[in-house]
């Protein structure tokens, strides 16, 4: 999961880093972003940047959702689902997505020599990378207001990522990418194509964050039984001959 990450950079300096002249929102936001914290993204052909809620709230659902799983496993019918084939991320995948800058992002280890931390990853090039997301406008059920809120993509871990002890990392996108990825035009199935062939190719370091709260041991279980899952389905992936360049 991706529940945490960090932007210490402000809307201008992300308009700087894109090159581009448009509108950006002067909502303030904290440098570290927590779920429903508001933060910048980058949508639509204009580059238009905004600052969302991080969790994206579908309008058929009653509960938000901070991370959109690239592929799963529909034990039901024992096949691999992408996300373009899912209730809640059909929609946006197809008509609303957007990039999430970030200069770092936070996962908790329970394993290894960083087992009970929160730690965050940044990239050693450059210090500020794009993830790929979702967007989508709902009207939350509980106050009857509109809600605007995005989610990042996840997909399998890099190796460094994976030596560290996580079993997911969001999907960044090169700037190459950047038009492509917010087009109009772009279908469902062009999105995942660009998931899967412009990946940003991240060298990571990693520095250690803050212990998580007593009793996170009890966690390990599950932490390993999702592992396995991924893993599981990134076998069954590259025996499908997708393409995994991360």
């Amino acid at each position: 999961m991706c529940a945490e990450y960090q932007i210490n950079k402000q809307p201008v300096e992300i308009r700087e880093w894109l090159k581009r002249h448009g509108e950006s929102d002067s909502s303030d936001y904290r440098p570290r972003v927590k779920l429903f914290s508001h933060a910048p993204i980058v949508y639509g052909e204009e580059f238009r940047i905004e600052s969302m809620s991080f969790s994206l709230k579908p309008p058929a659902m009653k509960f938000a959702t901070f991370n959109a799983r690239l592929y799963d496993f529909d034990d039901r019918t024992h096949r691999i689902v992408p996300m373009g084939e899912k209730r809640t991320w059909k929609k946006p995948l197809a008509e609303s997505r957007c990039l999430v800058p970030m200069t770092g992002f936070v996962e908790p280890i329970y394993t290894g020599d960083h087992a009970g931390e929160m730690v965050e990853f940044e990239d050693t090039i450059q210090d500020m990378i794009f993830a790929a997301g979702v967007y989508e406008v709902s009207v939350d059920p509980k106050s009857g207001a509109n809600y605007r809120g995005f989610s990042i993509i996840m997909d399998q871990p890099n190796d460094f990522i994976r030596s560290v002890g996580h079993h997911r990392q969001p999907v960044f996108l090169k700037d190459s990418a950047f038009e492509q990825w917010l087009s109009a035009d772009l279908d469902s199935a062009g999105a995942m194509k660009v998931l899967a062939t412009e990946r940003l190719s991240l060298s990571l370091k990693v520095k250690t964050g803050r212990k998580m709260a007593k009793g996170w041991e009890k966690r390990i279980a599950a932490f390993q039984e999702k592992a396995a899952r991924e893993a599981e389905i990134e076998a069954l992936l590259k025996s499908a001959g997708e393409n995994l360049t991360r």
